[in-house]
This record gives C-alpha cells, sequence and structure tokens, in this order.
C-alpha cells in the first residue's frame, strides 16, 4: 500500500536540520519508527529551515520539523512527487479576511493583487531565471576547463538539476498558457 505521510514533527531527524542554540542529537525513535516502516524522507527544495524563534543573530535557532515521508509504493506511483519549503507566509490571509472596514469586493482585489506580487517575488520569473541558470551554467563550465575540481562538477551537476526544474516550471507554464487561451 502506497503510504505519504506529512507533518510538522516538532522534532529533527539529523544533525543538520538544527541550526543555533543548544547542540542537541535527533531522538531515535523517529528514525527506528521510519526504519521500522520502509519510510523515506521526501527531502526537500527551498529553505532548509521550517521553524525559527526569529531572535537576534546570538540567540537565533532555526530547525526542520516539517517533513514528509513516503515508502517504495509511493515513490512508484508517484516518481516527481517533490516537497517545497515555501517562505515564510504569516497570518497573510487572516490580516486580509479580518478588515472589516473593506469591503468584500475590495478585499478580494486586494488580496489577489497581493498573491500575484507574493508568488513573482517568491518565485519569479520562470524565464528571467532559466537565463540566469544558463549563465552561471556556462560560467562554471569556463572555470572547469580551466581549474577542474570537485567543487565545481558538484555546482554543475547541481545548476544542471536546476536547469531541468526550471524547464519543467517553464513546461507548466506553456500549458496554462494554453488552457486560458482556449
Amino acid at each position: 500500500m502506497p503510504w505519504l505521510i506529512t507533518w510538522v514533527f516538532n522534532d529533527i531527524l539529523t544533525i543538520e536540520d538544527k541550526n543555533g542554540g543548544l547542540p542537541s542529537s535527533p531522538r531515535r525513535l523517529m528514525a527506528d519508527c521510519l526504519n521500522d516502516c520502509n519510510l523515506f524522507d521526501l527531502g526537500f527544495k527551498g529553505r532548509c529551515f521550517t521553524c525559527s524563534n526569529l531572535r537576534e543573530l546570538s540567540q537565533l535557532i532555526q530547525e526542520r520539523l516539517d517533513y514528509a515521508f513516503d515508502n517504495n509504493q509511493w515513490k512508484l506511483m508517484f516518481p516527481k512527487a517533490s516537497v517545497i519549503h515555501l517562505p515564510y507566509f504569516p497570518g497573510i490571509v487572516d490580516n486580509f479576511w479580518n478588515d472589516t472596514t473593506n469591503p468584500l469586493v475590495n478585499t478580494i482585489r486586494d488580496f489577489t493583487s497581493f498573491l500575484r506580487d507574493w508568488n513573482r517575488i517568491s518565485f519569479g520569473n520562470v524565464f528571467s531565471k532559466k537565463n540566469k541558470i544558463l549563465a552561471c551554467i556556462n560560467g562554471v563550465q569556463r572555470a572547469l576547463a580551466n581549474d577542474p575540481n570537485e567543487f565545481l562538477i558538484k555546482l554543475q551537476q547541481t545548476l544542471a538539476k536546476d536547469y531541468m526544474d526550471i524547464l519543467k516550471q517553464e513546461e507548466d507554464l506553456w500549458l496554462v498558457k494554453k488552457r486560458l487561451n482556449c
């Protein structure tokens, strides 16, 4: 049976899932449970940490507490499934809908405008991102030709993966535009 489990687990799985504060060791209970159930961390794209105490740098604690775990059957059914940690989005919807001084039509218009701007800032222009990534790939390839090293090889691999992700986003964008024009 395919399984996908997502939740805010309020526990870290690895030491890399925490930055700042007192050192802490991940509890074995969660890892043992995942192992016993043959579940695997889906990983993520986006920001590393999903929780922060939002204090000044010397007291800042950041942790990844949001996880998605799947099993092999889920992977076979949904091989392209992924997790994206979106930018912090606190209470924005509440702020718009709890404003009783604004007529509903204005609230909807303002919220739509806000979401459009948030989308542009958070995800950016696909075509611009594509050009920037291509420029980075070209720069890394030139640097590799002059001074091949492990860092540049890994960077090239990461950029190539990012480029493929952007191509997929571009394809999805064209599909949406095609549907809108029908």
